[in-house]
């Protein structure tokens, strides 16, 4: 993603970086993609230097680029041949994008661990927190139905116009996480540590709270890394 400007599909109410603009024309092709990490990998496998893993982020979400799936395929081979399999692929993105059968596909078969924005259980709660329309959620939901795996990342956090960490909202949430169970390997519980734009008045969630959203989680049955502030 280009470093000077954030391009995503989701203006989240805590996101440091402000607003967010989708458009895509200044993103790197796939071919310059793969020419940068295929220098890179060479570079750290000619020092003999091993990564403990290779993630997919980005300012922004990796997963709108029209592309993605040409170079994800291209990672995964270069990661092979430069270091072998057992270094992981990890991913993070806001899940958006699963509509595309082939971003679908090549997650399934190039990504090792990826991980999700899940952290809101209605539509209310959901357009108040990222500015899009509540048929985004319904249909990032069923797209996550079609994966066989995926961790779930979920930011909690209160303010004037949102709160995604009352007891309501919660037990919204973890029915989400139900109707997806068998495909979350685990939930990531955490809160904001970087200031977000003022203008959005929102408070982290003090940890007694978090704790009390990660013993909810668990005991609904799900393997749980709360990471505190």
């Amino acid at each position: 993603m280009p470093s000077g400007q954030k391009l995503c599909s989701l203006s989240c109410v805590y996101c440091q970086y402000g607003g967010a603009t989708n458009c895509d024309d200044r993103l790197p092709s796939a071919a310059d993609l793969i020419t940068e990490f295929e220098h890179g990998f060479a570079e750290l496998a000619a020092r003999g230097e091993v990564p403990d893993r290779i993630t997919i982020a980005g300012n922004g979400e990796p997963t709108m680029h029209p592309e993605f799936h040409l170079w994800a395929y291209a990672l995964a081979d270069a990661r092979d041949r430069h270091f072998g399999p057992q270094v992981r692929i990890g991913l993070l993105s806001n899940g958006l994008h699963l509509q595309r059968p082939s971003v679908r596909e090549a997650i399934e078969d190039c990504i090792d661990d990826a991980a999700f924005k899940l952290e809101v259980g209605t539509l209310p709660t959901f357009e108040a927190m990222y500015g899009r329309s509540g048929g985004a959620f319904l249909r990032t939901l069923d797209a996550l139905r079609e994966l066989n795996h995926f961790a779930v990342q979920a930011l909690f956090v209160r303010g004037p116009h949102v709160d995604n960490a009352s007891d309501a909202e919660v037990s919204a949430w973890l029915e989400r996480l139900d109707e997806l169970k068998p495909r979350i390997d685990r939930v990531e519980i955490f809160t904001i540590a970087r200031e977000p734009d003022p203008r959005a008045q929102l408070e982290a969630i003090p940890e007694p709270e978090l704790r009390w959203i990660a013993a909810r989680t668990r005991a609904a049955g799900h393997r749980v890394e709360l990471i505190a502030c």
